[in-house]
């Protein structure tokens, strides 16, 4: 009946015609096509005029609005879905009577499509998981396209604002300039890529899971000499090593290091890893274990072969992964637990994502869309963003848990009813992720994989901090890491295939980087850091 009642009272609205944008200095005046009605506009007034924001289980009491809105926007779509038609996102429409003007792009024009949205000068209001970055969006607030939002959070978002108190997460949105230019996702902490070991051959050769980098080592060694796969054939791979995978093992070597930088912190002090002589003893290691074929070949591995031969041939002993189910299957995965990291090396996923919601100077009412977007930070609000609705996309158990409902409309299983019943994945959202999500599982690879991750959380270092740039520095940045970072990787590919000898050319190889502007990069990143534990 509801549903009913909320389609006649659309055709109603459409029949009328009132359409209404969203509006640039939050003051409450009518757009120019006059289409908002008086109680509309008498909403946006008081809102405007500073009155407490007020909401009942996470959603502002000035929703749903008398009159419909309708207000455009350009926002991100996973290809082979329809966001019009998914469930979160038309249960929101219902809960607010806010509708949407959506011009939609996906994963392969995302960027050129968002790109010529601003260089035509014919942008929209609002821009949702957009992909948008931090230095672009702090380059067109110089242009003053992109609106600051500091005073209208402080107005108009009081589960956000509670959510950034509690969390100390203000120098986390805060651009260099002092402004907030997007509404981020707020996920815990997380963890990167894990090291995965192969139970099934620990147990068949009596090892225990290792409790040093050493025992490690001698565990991928028992692995290649003691033929745990039982087939008579030495074609076991003890570690697996996709190229452009060797800095996901540097936490468990000890190299807890900000990905962002390439740098570890003592206190507020940098050190740029890659020059460091811990790193240099990482690399001879690196080099020693493809001398004794503990390694696939570095310099050929893949993503896809390693999935290929996780999940077709019993030959690996151990992987880097965000879930070992990527790599070896479903059926396999409680095979496959997380080496338990040796040392509190590990370094947490910043919870905190840029690009969720940015508004330009065509809003016409800003503190509408806030309060819309307030309520994703709510407990109501994150399970609606990640779940969908309770009873249509999944259902909550009596024990605490949920089950997703896949004999229902919205998917045969649970990846079709993520994309056509949820809002988070992929880009960014404005909302905070679901404890529900990951507390209620049953799925049993989610289930276990969110084990996994505890136990890697219990040896995080503490979170580094982010960084903001001003425009020079950032130009400045991408230049040197342009030519930096690509050689990095290949020095790294030749000393562990053997292709240059690391003793002898490791002086050369910093005086290059030193050369390529390595100094005035470290200087950079160093000012940033600077500022961020000033504030």
């Amino acid at each position: 009946m509801k549903k009913r009642f909320w389609v006649l009272w659309m055709v109603c609205i459409m029949i009328i015609g009132s359409l209404a944008g969203c509006s640039d200095a939050g003051e409450g005046q009518e757009s120019s096509q006059g289409t908002e009605s008086s109680a509309q506009g008498s909403q946006a007034e008081e809102s405007s005029q500073g009155a407490a924001v007020e909401v009942v289980n996470g959603l502002s009491t000035v929703f749903p609005l008398e009159e419909s809105m309708t207000t455009d926007m350009f926002a991100y779509q996973k290809t082979g879905t329809d966001l019009t038609k998914n469930l979160a996102w038309t249960t929101m429409e219902e809960l607010t009577n806010m509708h949407w003007d959506l011009t939609l792009a996906s994963d392969g024009d995302l960027d050129e499509k968002r790109s010529l949205e601003f260089a035509g000068g014919e942008y929209k209001s609002v821009f949702y998981k957009s992909g948008i970055t931090e230095a672009d969006a702090m380059k067109y607030a110089k242009d003053e396209i992109v609106i600051p939002l500091n005073d209208l959070i402080d107005q108009y978002m009081p589960n956000f604002k509670a959510l950034m108190d509690e969390r100390d997460g203000w120098k986390y949105i805060t651009s260099s300039d002092g402004n907030i230019y997007s509404l981020p996702q707020v996920n815990d902490d997380g963890c990167g890529m894990m090291l995965f070991i192969n139970q099934v051959w620990l147990d068949k050769l009596g090892l225990e899971m290792p409790k040093t980098f050493d025992e490690y080592i001698e565990v991928l060694r028992a692995f290649k000499e003691k033929d745990p796969n039982g087939n008579g054939e030495a074609d076991e791979i003890p570690l697996y090593l996709a190229n452009g995978a060797l800095s996901q093992l540097l936490p468990y070597y000890g190299i807890g290091f900000d990905g962002n930088t390439n740098a570890t912190y003592n206190g507020e002090q940098m050190e740029y890893y890659p020059t460091s002589e811990k790193y240099k003893e990482f690399l001879k290691m690196a080099r020693g274990l493809s001398e004794e074929g503990l390694i696939n070949n570095y310099v050929l591995g893949t993503w896809d072969e390693q999935a290929a031969l996780g999940t077709t041939q019993d030959v690996l002993g151990s992987l880097l992964q965000w879930g070992a189910y990527l790599s070896v299957g479903a059926e396999k995965d409680e095979d496959w637990p997380t080496v338990v990291p040796f040392e509190n090396t590990m370094v947490p996923y910043l919870g905190i994502q840029f690009g969720g919601l940015v508004l330009t100077d065509k809003c016409e009412h800003p503190e509408l869309i806030l309060q819309w977007a307030d309520y994703f930070y709510s407990t109501e609000g994150s399970d609606l963003g990640w779940l969908g609705v309770d009873g249509e996309s999944y259902q909550r158990n009596d024990d605490g848990t949920y089950t997703w409902l896949t004999d229902g409309a919205w998917g045969a299983d649970m990846a079709e009813i993520r994309d056509n019943a949820t809002l988070f994945g992929d880009k960014p959202w404005p909302g905070l992720s679901s404890k529900f999500f990951d507390e209620g599982q049953t799925n049993p690879e989610e289930k276990y994989l969110y084990g996994q991750r505890e136990i890697v959380k219990e040896h995080f270092t503490e979170r580094f901090p982010k960084l903001s740039y001003t425009e020079d520095e950032l130009k400045r940045k991408a230049t040197y890491e342009a030519d930096i970072n690509p050689y990095i990787s290949q020095y790294e590919a030749q000393v562990i295939s053997g292709e240059v000898d690391l003793d002898s050319t490791w002086d050369e190889y910093v005086a290059t980087l030193n050369n390529m502007g390595l100094q005035d990069l470290i200087s950079i990143n160093q000012a940033a850091v600077s500022r961020f534990y000033a504030e």
